[in-house]
């Protein structure tokens, strides 16, 4: 007997480690294609996901032996105490970094840190996001500016006088540089209109028309010359023409070499289109205010978020349209502050905004200054990331792992409970109630087992796309487990009906099939009080259909559509942890058949299962 208490106290020690597995698991769950990372205060990595082992290019084994440290160069030692104690006081921080890979390449990227205090250890826990191609695209718009500006700084072009038929008296300037003639070759009588594109030829001879016709005119014009190695060049050019008794006499003008011009407008305007295109195409919301709170820029699917038509909310007033009325004045004053100068701008929070129905959602933003050339705060820019459902999924599962702990805790504390009063029992020698404590023990192992299995068996499920099957005689699994289930439904004076068919063969899992059959009768059995559980069984050409029904207390119509979600329980009073029936919907779904449930609440309630025969 000692070594039976023994067993089960390391089996309930076993039980207590997985679900406290479970639960960090749950809390750490992460689906982003991400980087993730748990952090210990010694800047160890102590937990980290599939895909930052893919970009860092290390298994997940060497990485847990590794620091920040080792895979950030910014980060050295000398700078995590400071950080650790920043991100304490903070909570929450967004960085730029740098990551190494086990290849040596570096790859910039954005962080987003939060610290957590979980069951008393301290965790940096960090979310890391490749952020090359925006970097990249940055320093493309830095380059092409500065490009730009040194090109201006330095320009040099052709200075000249002509007469009115265009013909040079002064041909001054880098000409070789620009055409790939001497001066003294135009001066000479090589006509302008010989290197002139072909393509801008036509436009060239309506404004010449025009000067040698129009007092007192100017033009202003960019066309193409084919130099004399057959290079192509675009040129800017001024020209204006000087009067005599208002007549035109000669012509004066200057000439500019603006290829490397064109190519950066070109370059720009290409990367402007880009930045255009990604604000139409971005699934987050993007939004301008100025220092007045008023909207200077929404894209488009930030107009369809808060239910505008596009362009609807453009100089509105960001506060009074789509803040809920309680967080205005407060959440003004601190922009307020913020365009004076007197507080910082926080990078990153979560707060609600409302859509034109009255509806709320919760956005997670991230924030930064605009300004002017000199450097003057003119608005905000923030991108924010609806996340309204996650904060639900979030809850529910909290909701679910609250649950989950409540329906383990109280069998593992009525197994402990009567473990103990047996073990004081047998060192006093009172042995009265030995075979209470065992029932007490026998009763809450099998159900601490039973709940157990049921997550192993959904998680299982839930990664399974194909099952083994063969041929199953369903009229004998339906017997073997009416039969047990006979003494179950007993206990609550219910009575089993089922009227055994001629065998039906179909093909499918034997195993599945027993325990989607067994769910169901189980659930009947605990539902339903004095009354009766029938099982039936009708089969077709091509199809075979099992019947469960009882006369228990049902199911409210508000609930129907949730009752094979995993987690759910139609009763809260009830034990078990809600995945008998979401079980049962992935078995039939594996064996691509459907279930279909009917209630009336109060009377009971029927489920019918159509599966394929397959033979």
């Amino acid at each position: 007997m000692p070594e039976d208490i023994e067993k089960l106290k390391k089996e309930l020690e076993k039980c207590k480690a997985d679900k406290d597995m479970l639960e960090l698991a749950e809390f750490s769950i992460n689906k982003s294609y991400e980087e993730v990372f748990w952090i210990d205060k010694d800047a160890k990595i102590i937990r980290v996901n599939d895909y930052a082992c893919k970009m860092l290019g290390y298994k997940k084994e060497e990485l847990l032996k590794m620091t920040v440290h080792d895979i950030d160069p910014v980060f050295t030692k000398d700078l995590w105490p400071k950080h650790w104690e920043d991100l304490k006081k903070n909570k929450s921080q967004v960085i730029k970094s740098i990551h190494k890979t086990k290849e040596g390449k570096e790859y910039p990227v954005e962080i987003s840190i939060n610290y957590l205090n979980y069951n008393g250890r301290e965790y940096n826990f960090a979310y890391a996001k490749d952020i090359s191609q925006r970097e990249c695209a940055l320093q493309r718009l830095k380059d092409a500016e500065e490009k730009y500006r040194t090109f201006l700084e330095n320009l040099i072009g052709i200075y000249y006088k002509a007469n009115i038929n265009g013909i040079p008296v002064l041909f001054e300037g880098t000409v070789k540089d620009i055409t790939g003639y001497d001066k003294e070759e135009f001066i000479k009588g090589l006509s302008w209109d010989k290197i002139i594109h072909p393509e801008d030829f036509k436009n060239m001879k309506d404004s010449w028309e025009l000067l040698a016709k129009a007092p007192n005119t100017s033009v202003n014009r960019e066309y193409r010359i084919i130099r004399k190695d057959g290079a192509v060049r675009w040129l800017h050019e001024i020209t204006r023409n000087i009067c005599e008794n208002n007549k035109p006499k000669y012509l004066i003008g200057s000439l500019h070499d603006i290829t490397e011009k064109r190519l950066i407008q070109d370059e720009i305007g290409q990367a402007k289109e880009d930045a255009e295109e990604y604000l139409e195409i971005a699934a987050n919301i993007i939004v301008a205010i100025d220092t007045k709170g008023k909207i200077t820029l929404l894209n488009k699917n930030g107009h369809k978020l808060l239910g505008y038509k596009e362009k609807e909310l453009i100089g509105k007033n960001w506060f009074n349209t789509c803040l809920p009325k309680e967080q205005r004045d407060e959440v003004k004053k601190v922009f307020q502050n913020c365009m004076e100068g007197k507080l910082n701008l926080v990078q990153h929070y979560d707060n609600p905004i409302m859509t034109k129905d009255g509806s709320k959602k919760i956005i997670r933003w991230y924030n930064t200054y605009l300004k002017d050339k000199t450097g003057n705060i003119i608005g905000t820019l923030s991108s924010g990331q609806d996340i309204t459902e996650k904060q639900k999924i979030d809850e529910l599962k909290s909701n679910i792992l609250r649950d989950v702990s409540h329906e383990l805790k109280t069998p593992a504390s009525l197994i402990t409970y009567a473990a103990r009063k047996l073990k004081e029992q047998v060192a006093n020698g009172e042995l009265n109630n030995m075979h209470t404590y065992l029932r007490i023990l026998n009763k809450n192992a099998d159900r601490l087992n039973h709940e157990i299995s049921s997550i192993l068996e959904m998680g299982r499920l839930e990664t399974t796309e194909d099952i083994a099957k063969d041929k199953v005689n369903v009229c004998s699994v339906i017997s073997g487990v009416v039969n047990y289930y006979r003494d179950v439904a007993a206990r609550n004076h219910n009575k089993i009906i089922y009227h055994k068919k001629a065998e039906c063969i179909i093909k499918g899992n034997e195993n599945l099939l027993k325990l989607c059959v067994s769910n169901l009768i189980d659930n009947s059995a605990k539902f339903t009080r004095n009354g009766k559980i029938s099982v039936s069984l009708l089969k077709t050409g091509k199809t075979v259909t099992i019947t469960v029904k009882d006369t228990g207390k049902g199911i409210g119509k508000n609930k129907l559509k949730y009752i094979f979600n995993p987690f759910v329980k139609v009763d809260q009073s009830s034990t078990g942890i809600g995945l008998g029936l979401s079980i049962c919907k992935k078995i039939v779904d594996l064996h691509k058949g459907q279930i279909k449930v009917k209630s009336v609440h109060g009377k009971g309630t029927e489920f019918k299962i159509t599966l394929p025969r397959g033979v």
